[in-house]
């Protein structure tokens, strides 16, 4: 089990690099970008990501998931993975195909629908543009995935992203496109990479598609579009409530704010990329040994999100306000609320092994769906009230629903003994630290900072003082820490 954990932990570090280096450099950008654009400015970003999101879920038609699945679990040979890969990506291509040509031809009523004007239709054209070379990026990263490349995964990663901040600086500062810059950078980023990647695309579309595949593939995937745009819901939903409701400014002081608390999502993105492989691969030996697999990953999940979450829910709003204008600090008050909605979310992943395994998709949608309900009625019911703080405790209310929904539906089909007293003591020691941290005195100063930064490291300490670690991982860590001594190991 040691070794899958280790392979597990090694391939989410490698796929996380890229977006890790992404975000780090997002995080530097946004003094650069903040002289450049205003609260108002970042609002109409966010209904530009809301409605490139929506776009990205629905031309997808969960063909990944389903090419995952096919290629690691039900090929039976060579010839079956190489018709499984065709069929996907041929699917995948004429769908965003499709779909760019409708957003183009609807491009004025859907900017009167998300933005509320329809002059910007410019925005709504730059997505269907981009849509068709977002598919094929898709589409090589799903490969890189399944052969579990890792290493090439992030180096087109880190290629692709060094490429979108040279074209935002371009385009923003230079041009003096503004906020349009920052879109229009990532869609041609997108669309370089994805003509530099069309030769290996035509080798990988040479097989024929099979209707036979094609509809095993369908069968498994559908399930997954409606819940993926539930789970769009879940995400962005609150910032078009919130447009509704609320200035464009506080649109964009939310989606900032945001912005920080989604540093957290930069894990669970790389584990979310990492697990399918691991679960099918799993699922194919003994059973009981995988069903302990995953409750020692949700129990090593809690920990790892729990130390990350306690340490954005701490110091993110510190970080804000050293790096923005004053314009954007009222920002800071949804970020700890929003480290804790994408720690639930990334739960929910673990807690699905089970559905996987016994491919009962079905259920997916259905709790996906019901989340999304209940985040649309706490945002309309939030929103006009608390504004963003509304939204933000929506989306952590309604983040809950779905790993619940999970776990009591795993129960039934394939019942997992979790590790709960374990996950309850790596939450609760995080909780608590939070709180003390709370307390510390002084938004501003430095050794206010300094203070709350310590309270951080002693989640590990309390951790090794409570019952939590089971005697074998006691022992393994005593002999990694003589080891870090110079010590030999014991």
């Amino acid at each position: 089990m040691s070794g899958r954990f280790r392979h597990l932990a090694r391939h989410t570090l490698v796929y996380g690099a890229g977006s890790v280096l992404q975000r780090f450099v997002g995080f530097l950008l946004i003094p650069f970008y903040t002289q450049y654009l205003s609260p108002a400015d970042y609002g109409v970003l966010a209904l530009a990501g809301l409605l490139s999101s929506a776009s990205q879920q629905i031309q997808l038609l969960g063909m990944p998931s389903a090419l995952t699945r096919s290629v690691l679990l039900t090929a039976r040979d060579d010839d079956e993975r190489r018709a499984a890969i065709g069929s996907a990506g041929w699917a995948i291509l004429v769908q965003s195909l499709v779909q760019a040509v409708l957003l183009a031809l609807l491009a004025v009523p859907i900017a009167a629908l998300v933005f509320g004007d329809r002059d910007e239709a410019r925005w709504v054209w730059l997505i269907a543009c981009g849509t068709p070379a977002y598919a094929i990026e898709t589409f090589r990263n799903t490969l890189f995935r399944i052969r579990e490349e890792s290493g090439r995964y992030a180096s087109v990663t880190l290629i692709a992203f060094t490429l979108n901040v040279g074209l935002n600086i371009f385009l923003v500062a230079g041009a003096g496109w503004g906020a349009f810059g920052v879109l229009a950078g990532q869609v041609l980023a997108s669309l370089i990479m994805a003509t530099l990647f069309l030769p290996w695309l035509v080798r990988a579309l040479y097989s024929v598609p099979r209707p036979g595949l094609l509809r095993d593939m369908f069968g498994y995937a559908l399930p997954l579009v409606p819940a993926g745009l539930c789970q769009w819901m879940l995400d962005l939903i609150d910032r078009y409530i919130l447009r509704i409701y609320r200035p464009l400014d506080e649109v964009g002081l939310y989606s900032l704010g945001y912005r920080f608390g989604m540093v957290l999502l930069l894990f669970t993105m790389a584990f979310r990329i990492a697990w399918p492989q691991v679960v099918f691969t799993q699922a194919r030996g003994d059973e009981e040994e995988a069903k302990r697999f995953f409750a020692r990953a949700l129990t090593y999940y809690a920990v790892v999100m729990g130390f990350l979450g306690l340490g954005l829910a701490t110091l993110g709003g510190d970080l804000l306000r050293l790096s923005t204008p004053d314009v954007f600090h009222a920002a800071a008050g949804i970020i700890p609320l929003v480290a804790l909605a994408y720690a639930l979310q990334g739960s929910a992943i673990i807690l699905e092994a089970g559905i996987d395994v016994r491919r009962r998709t079905g259920y997916i949608p259905l709790l996906t769906a019901l989340a999304a309900g209940i985040n649309v009625v706490l945002n309309l019911l939030l929103v006009p009230r608390l504004g963003m703080y509304g939204a933000a405790w929506a989306s952590t209310l309604s983040f809950l629903v779905i790993p619940v929904g999970f776990y009591l539906v795993g129960r039934r089909i394939y019942p997992i003994a979790f590790e709960w007293l374990r996950v309850a003591m790596a939450a609760g020691a995080a909780a608590v630290l939070f709180a003390a941290a709370a307390l510390v005195p002084g938004r501003e100063g430095w050794g206010s900072m300094a203070t709350r930064a310590a309270i951080i490291l002693l989640y590990p300490v309390a951790l090794w003082w409570l019952p939590f670690l089971s005697p074998g991982e006691r022992a393994l860590m005593l002999r990694w820490t003589r080891r870090g001594q110079g010590g030999a190991p014991a």
